[in-house]
């Protein structure tokens, strides 16, 4: 059976709901999904665990609001930043330039960002959250490419190839950083192999 969870209308509710999403955060980050419970996030955000359940059904929905909280945040600064690169660089330049805004954007801890690709695994709700992210970025880059007179000859083939690369390359420069690797270098090959890709089309 599921629970009935208040859509808060008031300014208060608004805030209490905003404050269990922001401790939830804070813990997810710290320590992880697992080991974060519901309990944790109530005494974070100064509430009891009968008012974040007014809120939320459980602590995967809590998670999966916080993930949506990000996304708001992450689009509107992917979207910022990819305005305001020059389109008079060689696509190249622009490939990386996107890159570099992706990076940028993923401020996550390990703990996280492991956690959360876990669950995208084993979860429907997760998994369809990260699908329509993908959805996003993709979509992003590929109008970035537009508007520099780029265009797919197999758009959903090779968007599918760009953002996989793209997607890949992020985690393990982020959250497994090579010591022995040169990021730049790494970044460039990569823009190379999209150009390459595109060509292919």
């Amino acid at each position: 059976m599921e629970k009935n969870v208040r859509i808060p209308q008031q300014k208060r509710s608004i805030e209490k709901k905003k404050n269990v999403i922001e401790a939830a955060q804070k813990l997810f980050n710290e320590k992880g999904y697992s080991q974060t419970n519901t309990s944790d996030i109530a005494k974070e955000a100064g509430l009891s665990v009968c008012s974040v359940y007014s809120y939320f059904k459980d602590k995967k929905d809590i998670f999966i609001s916080c993930l949506q909280e990000n996304s708001e945040k992450i689009k509107a600064s992917i979207s910022e930043k990819i305005a305001e690169i020059s389109k008079d660089k060689d696509v190249i330049e622009i490939i990386k330039d996107v890159y570099y805004v992706f990076i940028e954007a993923h401020n996550f801890s390990k703990i996280y960002h492991n956690d959360a690709m876990s669950l995208k695994y084993v979860d429907d709700d997760v998994r369809s959250y990260f699908q329509n992210e993908r959805l996003f970025f993709a979509e992003a880059t590929i109008k970035q490419l537009k508007e520099v007179g780029i265009t797919l000859k197999h758009e959903k083939e090779q968007t599918f190839l760009i953002y996989s690369l793209f997607e890949n390359l992020e985690d393990e420069l982020i959250y497994s950083p090579d010591a022995n690797i040169d990021k730049d270098i790494v970044v460039n090959e990569c823009a190379q192999m999209i150009v390459s890709i595109l060509d292919a089309g």
